[in-house]
C-alpha cells in the first residue's frame, strides 16, 4: 500500500515558511493580474517547474549510482520485479534516474552535461521502457511512476532519441490510464500535477488550463479533504492531518508557486483557505517535531513516523 514519508523538515517552520510565501503572493498579487501573452508565459512555468527540480541538484552524488548502473541499463543492486504489490525496489530504479537527471542539468554540479552520465540516464530509461512494472496496487501505476517518469521526460526533454521519448510518452500515457478508484484530496492533487507536467512538456496551454482547473475545484471544504473544523479526511472519514493533510497543503502550495502571475493563477480566496488550513487546522498537530499520533491513520504503523 500507498507510504507517507513525513520528515523532519515538515514540521510547523517549514509550514510558516510556505505560509508567508502565499501571503507575499497575496500582496503583489493585484499587481500581477494583467494575462501576458502566450508566448511570455509558457517559458515562464517551465523555467519555474525547471527550477524547483534542479535547485538541490548540485549536492547529488551520482558516483556511487553510476557504478551500480550496467551495460543493460539496470542497477545491480536492485532485485528487479515486474509485477508486485508494493514495487518499492524495483520502482528505485525511476528515482535514481530522476536523481541522476536532476544532477546533470544542475550548473553547479561537477557532472553538469557530461556525457557518460547522459548515456547512463538514456539506457536506464530504455531500460524501463522495455521492462515496465505493472504493480498490483494501482497506487504505483496511477501516481507513484507517472509522476517519477514524467519529471525525468520534462528535465531530459530535448535529449532523448526520438524512439525513445515516444516510447517513454506512450508508456506514460498507459499508466495514467491504468485503473484506479475515484481520485480526491491529495490522490487528485497529485494526478493533476502530472498532467501539468506532461502539459509542460508537450507545450499544452489547454491541458495546462484544465490540470490547473481541476487542482482549483478540488480546493474547498468538502466530504474528502479539508473538512469544516480544519482537520483533514482521506480514505472516507479517517482523519489524516498530519500525514494526507501536510503533503496536500505542500502539494497545493508548490502548484501556487508555478503558476502565481500567469492566466492560471489561483484566487486569492484559495490563497486563505490553505493559509486557514495550515493555520488553524495542521498547527494544532504538531509540537516540535511530533506530529499526534491520532492524525497520523495508518501511518503511524510505519517506520520512522
Amino acid at each position: 500500500m500507498r507510504r507517507l514519508y513525513i520528515s523532519k523538515k515538515t514540521t510547523l517552520i517549514s509550514l510558516t515558511i510556505i505560509l508567508m510565501a502565499v501571503i507575499i503572493m497575496v500582496l503583489t498579487l493585484d499587481h500581477e493580474r494583467e494575462k501576458p501573452q502566450r508566448e511570455d508565459y509558457l517559458p515562464q512555468l517551465k523555467k519555474r517547474y525547471w527550477t524547483y527540480l534542479t535547485d538541490s541538484g548540485s549536492d547529488i552524488d551520482t558516483s556511487s549510482l553510476q557504478k551500480k548502473l550496467n551495460s543493460e541499463g539496470k542497477f545491480s543492486d536492485i532485485a528487479y520485479t515486474d509485477k508486485a504489490e508494493n514495487p518499492r525496489e524495483t520502482v528505485s530504479h525511476l528515482e535514481r534516474l530522476e536523481t541522476m537527471a536532476k544532477a546533470y542539468h544542475s550548473k553547479n554540479h561537477a557532472r553538469y552535461h557530461d556525457k557518460k552520465l547522459k548515456n547512463e540516464i538514456l539506457a536506464g530509461l530504455e531500460y524501463w521502457n522495455q521492462h515496465p512494472v505493472q504493480a498490483e496496487n494501482w497506487w504505483w501505476n496511477r501516481l507513484r511512476i507517472p509522476m517519477i517518469l514524467s519529471n525525468i521526460l520534462f528535465l531530459m526533454d530535448q535529449e532523448l532519441p526520438k524512439y525513445t521519448e515516444e516510447a517513454s510518452i506512450k508508456l506514460l500515457q498507459e499508466y495514467t490510464e491504468s485503473k484506479s478508484p475515484p481520485l480526491n484530496g491529495v490522490n487528485l492533487i497529485e494526478a493533476e500535477k502530472v498532467n501539468y507536467i506532461t502539459a509542460l512538456l508537450q507545450e499544452d496551454s489547454g491541458m495546462i488550463n484544465q490540470a490547473v482547473s481541476a487542482i482549483k475545484e478540488s480546493l474547498k471544504v468538502s466530504s474528502i479533504g479539508i473538512q469544516p473544523d480544519m482537520t483533514f479526511h482521506q480514505h472516507e472519514q479517517s482523519v489524516q492531518t498530519g500525514t494526507y493533510g501536510i503533503r496536500y497543503s505542500l502539494e497545493t502550495a508548490s502548484m501556487f508557486t508555478f503558476v502565481h502571475g500567469t492566466p492560471y493563477s489561483f484566487s486569492n480566496e484559495d490563497y486563505q483557505l490553505l493559509s486557514h488550513f495550515i493555520l488553524d487546522g495542521i498547527q494544532w498537530f504538531i509540537a516540535g517535531d511530533t506530529i499526534d499520533y491520532s492524525s497520523l491513520g495508518r501511518g503511524i504503523t510505519r517506520k520512522n513516523n
